[in-house]
Formats: C-alpha cells, structure tokens, sequence
C-alpha cells in the first residue's frame, strides 16, 4: 500500500460525535479514521445501488473498504499547522439546540432539550487526513471524487457533515499533523505525541471507552455502534519511539497500532 494525504473543505457544520454529558452531545476535535471508513461504505453502497436492508451485503463492502483502504484521522489545519485541541475550540467549536420530538403530536417531548457541539472551520482552516491505499481509486474513479461526497459523522438530516476534496490525493512520505511515513506506518520520536486514539504503545494518556456508528440491519447508514474498545487518546511516545498504522479490524477501526521492530 502506498500512503495518500488529502485536503478537506467542510461545507458547513460537522458533528463527529464523541458522548453525552448530561444534556450535551459532545463532538471529537478532530474525525477518527472509523468516520472515513464508514462514510465510504454508505456513500459506495448507495452508488452501486445496495439495498438498505441488505446488511449482508453492506458487511462485505465494509470488508473490502477495509482491505483495500487503512483510513487515520484527520485534523483541522491552518497556517501549515495541526491545531490541537484546546485551539479547536477556541477556533471552531459551536453548538446547536435540539430538542426531542413527539411523532404525531407536533409538538416537544418535556425535558428533551439538548444541547449538540458542532465544529465550523473558519476561513482559511481545513482538514487534513491520510490514507493507505492500494490504489487512489475505487469503481474507476479517483478517490478524491468520492472523499467529495462523504458525509461525515452525525446530525446528517440537519445536512452536516457535507465536504469538498478539492484536489487529487497526493503520495507523499508524510501524515500531515502527525510525522513522517515510511512505509505502512508514521515514524515517532520518543516524547512525541501521537495525536488522536491508539489502542496500545503511547502512554501518559488516560484510557477511555472508544467506539463509532456502522450500518444498522433495520434503521440503514450509522445507525448501530461498534463494539467498544479501550483507546488512549493524545498519547506520548514512549522511550525508543514508534511505528504506527491505523487498525483496519473491529474494535478500533481507524485508531493506531503499533508495529513492532524498531522506529
């Protein structure tokens, strides 16, 4: 596989759902490599015509999304530069009001107000991700067309999560907001942090429960959770340094792995 880095432009606001804290429906500060995966599925799903009650057939796409694609995260970038989070939120952070509704009765469940964070990039930011590949095309087209009708993460009826790639994907030997690339994996320094969730190999980082939205046999497109999986999110880098890959298997899609053998 060779490694592709990529540019996206949202076109509006991205909720890639983290929790709930009490009545807030929180949002990561970057989009975990498992919303990449996910989104391409529905979207090549919906192209090649599947059934949405085809939950066999959305599975094997899955799988070969997954054979054929290893999705990282992606941060938002500006000025050359990965902004970690506490300047996402400074920058970008937002939130909308939501509240529940009673079907039929045209009117709000009591008590159901909520609160939803949502990410809107300013001028002159953009997400910036990679992606191994073993090709930069799927169905006969480049893969920047269909990074350009992903939609990614949450509130998708709300029309969030809408992006435009404006340019190819270009092969290059690094991950843009992260290190170097060599090979199948980012090269870390010790002391580094890796940012986003790894599932083992950096450590000063609290564990925290870690899971994304997949294909539900009855509601369709990122209406099921993945099985859960314990990640350490913003780790350093321990002594000897390390090689990282995105996980292609579930639990833990898209988070890093380390590879063994030295950095």
């Amino acid at each position: 596989m060779a490694f592709y880095s990529y540019r996206l432009l949202p076109l509006g606001p991205l909720h890639p759902g983290d929790r709930r804290a009490g009545v807030v429906a929180r949002c990561h500060r970057h989009l975990p490599g498992h919303l990449f995966s996910y989104a391409l599925t529905a979207t090549v799903a919906a192209a090649r015509g599947l059934a949405g009650d085809d939950f066999a057939g959305h599975l094997r796409l899955l799988d070969e999304i997954r054979a054929r694609f290893r999705f990282g995260p992606a941060f938002v970038c500006a000025e050359g530069r990965r902004l970690d989070d506490a300047a996402v939120e400074a920058r970008c952070l937002g939130a909308t009001e939501r509240v529940t509704l009673r079907p039929g009765a045209r009117s709000a469940v009591a008590g159901a107000l909520f609160e939803v964070e949502v990410l809107r990039l300013p001028d002159g930011h953009h997400l910036a991700g990679g992606v191994w590949a073993d090709a930069p095309e799927l169905d006969g087209e480049p893969l920047h067309h269909w990074l350009g009708r992903l939609r990614l993460g949450g509130e998708r009826r709300l029309g969030y999560g809408r992006v435009r790639c404006p340019e190819r994907l270009d092969e290059t030997d690094r991950y843009p907001g992260v290190g170097p690339v060599v090979g199948e994996a980012v090269v870390m320094a010790p002391g580094e942090i890796l940012p986003g969730a790894a599932l083992d190999g950096v450590e000063n980082a609290p564990l925290r429960p870690w899971l994304g939205r997949r294909h539900d046999r009855d509601r369709g497109s990122g209406r099921a959770f993945s099985q859960a999986v314990l990640v350490r999110l913003h780790g350093q880098v321990p002594a000897g340094g390390g090689r990282y890959r995105p996980s292609a298997e579930e639990p833990g899609l898209g988070c890093w792995e380390p590879l063994p053998g030295p950095a």
